[in-house]
């Protein structure tokens, strides 16, 4: 005669075989899914290395070539400008001079006042609030403040008639 603890066993491994054959049709189609979804990005893979192998080609004829292709290894392109060739962006400085506001700053490199606060986020301790309730931007002489990036000098402008005077809205 069986134990209860045996009876029990044969009847959840039965269980057990019956649910696996109500869920093999589930399973067959899901890995048909998965099969499909490999292929197909097998198939990607294929076309995306065939086109860095062109464009690898287009570079190495252009010039725009950086050196040896460890793109495959790295996942990094060697495309584009040459690093030897680059010149480095360096930010523009001015020099406060006496008489200097951020508005006539900004005015004379043909950028916003938002734009040089921006670039100089210490300014934004040296402010102050005058009678009127407006915060006024306090610079002195000789103030290093960094220009944003792409600016250029504009002539002829000296940067007089602007206040560095900021209303509060």
């Amino acid at each position: 005669m069986r134990s209860r603890v045996e009876v029990h066993a044969e009847e959840k491994a039965k269980a057990e075989r019956e649910n696996a054959e109500r869920m093999r049709p589930f399973r067959e189609e899901a890995m048909k899914g998965i099969n499909d979804i490999l292929f197909e990005f097998d198939e990607m893979n294929e076309k995306i290395k065939n086109n860095l192998d062109e464009a690898m080609k287009r570079a190495k004829a252009s010039g725009n070539y950086a050196g040896e292709d460890h793109s495959r290894e790295t996942g990094f392109s060697n495309i584009g400008p040459n690093p030897k060739d680059r010149k480095e962006a360096k930010a523009k400085v001015h020099k406060v001079k006496d008489g200097d506001t951020v508005d006539g700053i900004a005015a004379k490199y043909g950028v916003s006042r938002g734009d040089i606060l921006e670039s100089n986020p210490n300014l934004k301790d040296k402010t102050s609030v005058d009678k009127q309730g407006r915060t006024i931007i306090l610079i002195k002489e000789g103030d290093k403040l960094i220009l944003p990036q792409g600016t250029n000098k504009q002539t002829g402008i000296k940067g007089g008639g602007s206040s560095n005077v900021i209303p509060n809205n």
